[in-house]
Parts: structure tokens; C-alpha cells; sequence
């Protein structure tokens, strides 16, 4: 299990890829390391295997991939202090459920979150997602509402 990326992955003719170097955090561990060893093979192939190669034209991927990975950091922790507020948790579940039942409606708290959960975006296009004020209002409005008790958690249809 990868617990870090490195700071140098590489070296003269050494390169670390998947679990040794950088990896999606709690994501498809397989995926990165397809990414990264693609991004590795094109610097061995077309440019050489030193290590001032692997700087100029593996890095900016591997570098990529740490930084979005700081954003994954930042939204799991959101994550976890909205699963330990049951007033948070309720009114995050009635956005998403009122964007589900309405057909009209943008679904964007609901792909947020599906995207977390299964790691078919990016964490960075996650975040940017996560500044729509929409959504911030939405989520403001359920929570007052629990808050004033006006949210009956046995019926779905007052989430």
C-alpha cells in the first residue's frame, strides 16, 4: 500500500512506478501505474534514460499526480467531518436526494460525490466542482433545516 510518493522517483536509468512511486490516493492503484509507467516508457524511448531525461519529461506527469493528490486530501477531510456531524450528513443526503428527483436539476453534489467514491475524475476537477455557490446555498438551506428540526430523517420525501 502506498502511504507517500518519494521525493525523487528516479534516478540514472531507475524509475519508480504504481505503489513504489506515486499513486491516486485510495484510488485505482493500476490506473497510476499505467499513467506513470506510459509517461516513463515515452521519456526511455524518446529522450534517454538519465536522470536529467526523467526531470525534464517524466516529472511534470509524477508532479501532477502528487498535486492532485493534495487536493484528494483536502476532500476527504471535508468528507470525514460532514460523516461526523449527523446534522451535516442528513443535509448533504436531502441535496443529493433533491437533486435526484429532480429530473431538471443540475446533479452536481450527486457527481461530486460519485466521483469520490469511485475515482473516474480527477481530485482537482472534483474540487472545482466543489465551488459551485449553488450547491454551497443548497447545502446551507438542508442544514438549518435540521438544525430547526424540520427534517423528518423517516420520510424521504421531506429530505
Amino acid at each position: 500500500m502506498n502511504v507517500g510518493a518519494p521525493k525523487t522517483a528516479f534516478t540514472n536509468r531507475v524509475i519508480m512506478c504504481g505503489d513504489s512511486g506515486s499513486t491516486r490516493l485510495f484510488k485505482d492503484g493500476l490506473g497510476a501505474a499505467y499513467t506513470m509507467g506510459k509517461a516513463a516508457a515515452k521519456t526511455a524511448v524518446f529522450h534517454g534514460v538519465g536522470k536529467e531525461h526523467f526531470q525534464e519529461d517524466y516529472y511534470p506527469a509524477y508532479r501532477e499526480l502528487i498535486v492532485d493528490n493534495r487536493f484528494g486530501k483536502y476532500l476527504f477531510a471535508v468528507t470525514d467531518l460532514i460523516k461526523t456531524s449527523s446534522m451535516m450528513t442528513k443535509g448533504m443526503l436531502a441535496v443529493v436526494n433533491d437533486e435526484q428527483q429532480d429530473a431538471e436539476a443540475p446533479k452536481t453534489l450527486s457527481s461530486i460525490l460519485w466521483d469520490m467514491f469511485t475515482g473516474n475524475e480527477r481530485y482537482k476537477n472534483i474540487f472545482l466542482r466543489t465551488l459551485d455557490i449553488k450547491v454551497h446555498f443548497a447545502l446551507l438551506v438542508k442544514f438549518a433545516k435540521v438544525i430547526a428540526g424540520r427534517h423528518d430523517s423517516t420520510s424521504r420525501r421531506n429530505l
